[in-house]
């Protein structure tokens, strides 16, 4: 997936993917579980006026707070890079997406390979970026193309 910055966007506009609602069960009868999820994904981010890619974490029953779990902005190069991120869900989450358009033209942004594994990422994830080992636990994907998703331009047009 990537956000177009050509004409008619404009500075500052949003676009937002939604994942799915993923639900956790509990580990035992008497209290949420506490189990750790790697959360990672490949992103591009080349040009001269690349704005801004955050991923924000929703919990159930928090439908206007989102919790930001990762931010990056400005040109990282032409190159794919790696990001790795441990989440503690309480409850049913989603994750979120958001690409915010910079000045001009030049510079878009894109994701792709999403995934979540059960348990903490590898410490040599967490630290380098451009690693491609991954984490041990049971994968799922998140494909974004053929799940429901939810793409809207926040910012009004003129």
């Amino acid at each position: 997936m990537y956000i177009e910055t050509s004409r008619p966007r404009l500075e500052g506009e949003k676009a937002r993917l939604l994942s799915p609602v993923f639900s956790i069960a509990p580990k035992n009868p008497y209290g949420p579980t506490n189990t750790a999820y790697c959360f990672s994904f490949f992103y591009h981010m080349y040009g001269q006026h690349i704005g801004v890619l955050n991923v924000y974490l929703r919990l159930k029953g928090q439908t206007t707070i989102e919790n930001p779990l990762w931010s990056s902005s400005g040109n990282k190069g032409q190159r794919w890079n790696e990001a790795h991120v441990n989440i503690y869900p309480i409850t049913s989450f989603q994750l979120i997406f958001e690409g915010i358009r910079g000045p001009g033209i030049e510079g878009d942004i894109a994701i792709d390979d999403v995934s979540i594994a059960e348990g903490e990422c590898a410490k040599q994830d967490l630290t380098t970026k451009n690693s491609v080992d991954g984490a041990v636990g049971i994968l799922v994907h998140i494909w974004l193309f053929p799940v429901i998703v939810l793409i809207s331009i926040l910012s009004p047009r003129r």
